[in-house]
C-alpha cells in the first residue's frame, strides 16, 4: 500500500514530502487493531481535552472516527462550547472584546 505525508524537521522548517510503501504481510488483524487502539486513545483523550469533560466511561464507534474531518471530532457540549469561547476571548485585544460585546448586545433583542 503506498501512502504520501509530508514532515517537518522543526517548527517553522520546509515540510519534506515522503511516499513510502507499507508492507502489511505478516502482520495479523489483531495486531493491526491495537495499532490503531493506540491513535484512537490519543485523539479521543484529545477530543475530551477539547470538549473540557472526560467521562468515566465512553463507547468509540469506530466507523465515526473514520468519518471524522480533518480538524478532527468535536463534542458539541455546552462545556466545550464556553471552553472554546474562554480560549478564544482571552487572545483577544480590548478592541476586539468591545467589538464583540457590541455585536453581542446587537444580536440579543
Amino acid at each position: 500500500m503506498e501512502t504520501t505525508f509530508k514532515t517537518r524537521l522543526e517548527k517553522g522548517a520546509t515540510a519534506t514530502t515522503t511516499t513510502a510503501q507499507v508492507d502489511w504481510s505478516g502482520v495479523s488483524t489483531e495486531e493491526v487493531q491495537g495499532l490503531a487502539m493506540r491513535t484512537i486513545i490519543i485523539m479521543m483523550q484529545a477530543i475530551y481535552r477539547t470538549a473540557g469533560k472526560v467521562p468515566s466511561e465512553d463507547t468509540i464507534k469506530v466507523a465515526n472516527i473514520l468519518k471524522r474531518e480533518r480538524t478532527g471530532v468535536k463534542l458539541d457540549t455546552p462545556e466545550a462550547r464556553a471552553a472554546a469561547f474562554t480560549r478564544l476571548t482571552a487572545k483577544m485585544t480590548p478592541a476586539e472584546l468591545a467589538q464583540l460585546a457590541n455585536q453581542l448586545r446587537g444580536s440579543v433583542k
